[in-house]
């Protein structure tokens, strides 16, 4: 695609895959699998002669080039053994997978183009030599893994698998390899002869597994095990000869590789029960247990070593416990011709951080989005992204009130200021008097599907509900307060804190930097319960559409996020993730819960016809 302000791009995208199976000796199956994804997209940005920019950098011509190449492949073969004898049925499986993914960045740049404008010479062999500007980067990891599975049913009642996998991962040097087996057991209760007394149970099955599963991903690229360098002006280039106008280029250590780095490991528990009462009534609980060590984390280093770039690290574990339930009932009315069906899920969980390595007690979450500080803090004891802060308790009355409490020392602490309690009691406000205000992990989620039908007309719709839940409302800081130390930037002001200065909300002062630090006051209940998606459709009758060469024929009525009922003030209490920039999940987990201001679901309107010949 080519543009008319001289940029100029296109994109190639190749994705395949094939295989090839035989079957031998009645119970073997041999497969080989391969698959592939090539992309390739380059760009060309061309600016054109600016005379009227002055002396400007834009009043010359410049051209930029790019090219982006990525390749990645995956080889499979299995042999699969399947056998039933008697009341016996076992099946295996053994086999191995190597994947490669590989990634290229090369771009070159230069001005002032020989020629004008002219596009015939719009190469970069026409630039002024000493303008020119290159880099390109790379990456590459691969796996190869090995790994086997046995099941074996008994009449039916009994049923036992076993998996063992060997993982390898190039992104690890001297742990690269990881072993991950998992084991799971079944009985179904309701075949046993002295279960066919209880009617109203149809079927029941019991249910338990243990397995353990492996993470290599790291921040930072694919070579967490080394130390990388570069060249810059900045940090790396020094007038040896003690010239003024000219450096020495040389090269300084931008990262540091971990060579002991290894797998990260998640070794779940599970005990679950399924069962079918009166036929009508499906029913699943399942209690499970996962606990996560040596998880992968990139640490930030001491601004004395000069690495801008975290260090990956092994560095702790955490824990996850919960109980999911799932219902299915399956109902009819006082006539055949109604029928419905209600399907309701629930999720309450825990977390819990288990340990930190020594020199790590605790994480904050990563700045960014315009934030100052960080907001939450990951410490061991507590749950992942825990909101950290300030205790908010409304605005000092007076300077008397302010001597009672801050007896040490009153600090930035006045009249009309927002006022915040003295945690550890030493009279005076510092960051001592920090502590845990929020979780932004739910205590239950909710799903809810109903579905009607009657006659030719059908009605389907899908409720969700998230309880418990804490939500950071940053915008609070553009819209509440004069100064805040929350958000480094914007100049928005909302009515509110024009009526309410001084009442609720912090009085007028250019001054104020204490108001709005990171408190409880941005903290709100982000319980909230939603209508996402409701269709209603009608079929016509067969013998209608059959005489326009039809066999089926529906036309209906859809609409998304109807409604939501919430007590957040904010724009949406969905604010699970607010890092958006931050690309790296680490970055995400330990953000969990910051409303920065992103955009509410959207409600759609959707009518449609489905049509069968």
């Amino acid at each position: 695609r080519r543009t008319a302000n001289g940029y100029d791009f296109h994109s190639l995208r190749l994705t395949g895959n094939a295989f090839a199976e035989i079957d031998f000796l009645k119970s073997f199956t041999f497969r080989a699998n391969a698959g592939l994804d090539y992309f390739q997209s380059p760009t060309e940005l061309y600016r054109y002669t600016c005379p009227e920019c002055g002396s400007s950098s834009l009043s010359v011509n410049s051209l930029y080039k790019d090219s982006f190449n990525k390749q990645s492949w995956v080889l499979t073969g299995t042999l699969i053994y399947n056998r039933i004898v008697d009341n016996h049925s076992i099946s295996a499986l053994v086999g191995a997978e190597a994947r490669n993914a590989f990634q290229e960045y090369l771009y070159a740049s230069g001005t002032g183009l020989a020629f004008g404008d002219d596009p015939y010479y719009r190469e970069l062999s026409n630039a002024q030599p000493d303008s020119y500007s290159l880099g390109s980067n790379r990456s590459n990891s691969r796996m190869l893994s090995a790994f086997a599975n046995v099941n074996y049913t008994y009449n039916g009642k009994y049923i036992v698998a076993a998996t063992l996998r060997r993982d390898g991962s190039s992104k690890f040097i001297r742990n690269k390899y990881g072993m991950f087996p998992a084991i799971s057991a079944a009985w179904r209760i309701s075949k046993e002869p002295f279960f066919s007394s209880l009617k109203f149970i149809t079927d029941l099955k019991l249910r338990a597994s243990y397995g353990i599963t492996g993470n290599n991903e790291v921040v930072g690229g694919d070579y967490p095990g080394y130390s990388t360098y570069g060249t810059s002006p900045r940090f790396s280039s020094y007038a040896i000869d003690g010239s003024w106008n000219k450096v020495v280029q040389g090269f300084a250590q931008v990262s540091s590789g971990n060579p002991e780095l290894k797998w990260e490991t998640c070794a779940l528990t599970n005990l679950a029960f399924d069962a079918t009462l009166t036929k009508n009534l499906d029913l699943t609980l399942e209690w499970y247990n996962r606990k996560t060590t040596d998880m992968i984390f990139g640490v930030e280093q001491p601004l004395e070593t000069g690495n801008l770039n975290p260090i990956n690290r092994n560095i702790g574990s955490m824990v996850n416990k919960g109980i999911d339930l799932q219902m299915l009932y399956r109902g009819k009315g006082l006539s055949q011709k109604f029928s419905y069906t209600i399907g309701l899920t629930g999720t309450h969980f825990t977390n819990k951080v288990l340990a930190l390595s020594d020199s790590a007690s605790f994480v904050w979450g990563t700045s960014g989005e315009g934030l100052k500080s960080p907001i939450t803090r990951t410490q061991a004891g507590y749950p992942v992204s825990q909101f950290y802060g300030y205790v908010a308790e409304g605005l000092w009355q007076s300077q008397s009130e302010i001597n009672s409490v801050l007896f040490a020392s009153s600090g930035g602490a006045k009249p009309g200021r927002m006022k915040f309690r003295d945690v550890n009691g030493d009279g005076m406000i510092t960051d001592k008097d920090r502590t845990f205000i929020g979780n932004p992990i739910p205590k239950f989620i909710l799903g809810l599907n109903v579905t009607l039908n009657y006659k030719n007309f059908d009605l389907t719709s899908y409720f969700t509900g998230v309880f418990g839940v804490k939500v950071f409302n940053v915008v609070k800081s553009y819209t509440d307060f004069n100064q805040s130390d929350v958000s480094s930037g914007g100049e928005n002001k909302g009515k509110r804190m024009l009526y309410e200065a001084g009442k609720t909300l912090p009085a007028l002062d250019g001054n104020d930097t204490y108001s709005g630090k990171v408190s409880s006051y941005f903290v709100e209940d982000g319980s909230c319960f939603r209508l996402r998606n409701v269709v209603v459709g009608y079929t016509f009758p067969s013998q209608i559409i059959s005489k326009v060469g039809l066999s089926r024929a529906r036309i209906y009525l859809q609409a998304q996020n109807l409604f939501t009922w919430t007590k957040y003030s904010g724009l949406d209490p969905d604010a699970t993730i607010y890092n958006k920039g931050d690309v790296t999940q680490q970055g995400r987990d330990l953000t969990t819960g910051v409303d920065v201001g992103h955009y509410p679901w959207s409600r759609q309107f959707i009518i449609g016809v489905n049509i069968e010949f």
